[in-house]
């Protein structure tokens, strides 16, 4: 093979290798795991509505909103008011359930938001009965 032949079959190499760089760089620029604290929407302000998660890249490249506190309510136990979540096989640790995957980190952080302040909703209803 000549100079010239050479010399064009590495800048197509060079080429399609940044080809390639530039198609992945968003999805290697996205957050794998960060913490995320959310005060859900309350009318006690005084008492305690501060919800924390730890948002985790799965492996498809899906998030998912793990639960890392939650109000506590009168001494029950974190699965005794709340909804819709699961536990995980193995590790035990309990994530929001959500029926669809989530691909941007800023939607995991508002599936965090509109769970805790549903969640609030019920801690509220059954702090203050009449």
């Amino acid at each position: 093979m000549n100079e010239l032949g050479g010399e064009r079959l590495f800048m197509i190499s060079a080429f399609i290798l940044a080809a390639v760089f530039i198609i992945r760089l968003p999805v290697m620029l996205r957050p794998k795991n960060f913490r995320y604290e959310y005060e859900a929407r309350t009318d006690f302000k005084k008492d305690d509505h501060t919800y924390v998660f730890q948002i985790r890249m799965l492996r498809d490249g899906s998030y998912r909103c793990y639960i890392v506190k939650a109000p506590y309510l009168m001494g029950r136990k974190f699965s005794r008011y709340a909804t819709s979540f699961e536990e995980e096989r193995g590790t035990g640790n309990k994530y929001i359930f959500c029926n669809h995957n989530i691909f941007r980190a800023d939607e995991a952080k508002k599936q965090c938001a509109d769970w805790s302040d549903i969640n609030q909703h019920i801690v509220d209803s059954c702090r203050y009965r009449p």
